[in-house]
């Protein structure tokens, strides 16, 4: 699964992939910790739950290294100093703190948006921090974001390969699949989409991922692997016609250097039964 186990030492991680973050060990906020039962019946598996996360939460905050999804199942973690330096951290709130450079303003601006629209529909606070380890601000995002059990911390760092971390708050991991969040890093946090794309196309991709995620009704199926498909889908889809209006304004722009009356340019491709060259050169001079 995709949820970081954040441990205080070098042990074995039962996650698919690689901490977030390394150091020494702190007491996280009661609220993000799942309160383990007096009663004798609870199970072993809720006593993991919270057990996961009290310690993902300690681990990620501490400051570390990257999450690296293994195929086999199973992520050695490897103990790093801690990092806290409030000093990195914006002077104005955010919800999106970009200290590698991973993307442009105006990304950025979309995505905090984008976050910002998030917490309005669903109550759900998604917050961003982007990040080459040890250059993070660390245990200082949480107090700064105030991360409580509706909060899902993304930590974009690339220095183990795969570039998707998370750290989930217990109502979150309520309502979501915990296999969504191994879908997620395995589709667009691996090593090849962010070296091919970028890693900012890993990050836009994976927060669109999961705001279509939060705003789906809870059921068996929320989240599954169909709806992230079909979401990819859209994705490419959009893609190929912005692609398409690209090369139809080239077209368009190399018809009017040629003739540079755009009604003389309309009119041969008129003759001609040529319904791209028309399209492209409406489309390029409408662009002028």
């Amino acid at each position: 699964m995709a949820f970081v186990q954040f441990p205080c030492s070098s042990l074995t991680l039962r996650t698919t992939s690689r901490s977030v973050f390394t150091a020494a060990p702190i007491s996280a906020s009661s609220k993000l910790s799942v309160q383990s039962s007096a009663n004798n019946k609870t199970t072993k598996s809720t006593n993991w739950v919270a057990s996961f996360n009290s310690k993902s939460l300690s681990f990620l905050l501490s400051g570390a290294l990257s999450l690296s999804l293994s195929l086999t199942g199973v992520g050695v973690s490897e103990a790093k100093v801690g990092v806290n330096k409030p000093e990195l951290l914006p002077k104005e709130f955010t919800y999106v703190i970009d200290v590698a450079g991973f993307l442009s303003d105006g990304q950025e601006r979309r995505l905090v948006q984008e976050i910002d629209n998030i917490e309005k529909d669903t109550g759900f606070k998604l917050r961003l921090l982007a990040q080459n380890y040890p250059d993070t601000p660390g245990l200082a995002i949480k107090d700064y974001w105030q991360v409580d059990d509706r909060t899902i911390v993304f930590v974009a760092d690339p220095t183990f390969g795969n570039i998707l971390n998370f750290n989930v708050g217990a109502t979150v991991d309520l309502d979501i699949p915990r296999s969504f969040w191994s879908r997620l890093a395995g589709k667009y946090g691996n090593i090849f989409y962010w070296k091919e794309k970028g890693e900012d196309a890993s990050i836009e991709a994976a927060v669109m991922a999961i705001s279509n995620c939060l705003r789906e009704p809870v059921g068996p199926n929320n989240c599954s692997e169909s709806q992230m498909n079909a979401e990819e889908t859209r994705r490419k889809a959009i893609e190929i016609i912005h692609l398409s209006s690209k090369k139809r304004t080239a077209f368009g722009e190399a018809a009017l250097k040629r003739n540079v009356d755009i009604r003389s340019s309309l009119r041969s491709a008129w003759h001609c039964k040529n319904t791209l060259l028309m399209e492209s050169v409406l489309l390029f001079s409408l662009l002028q």
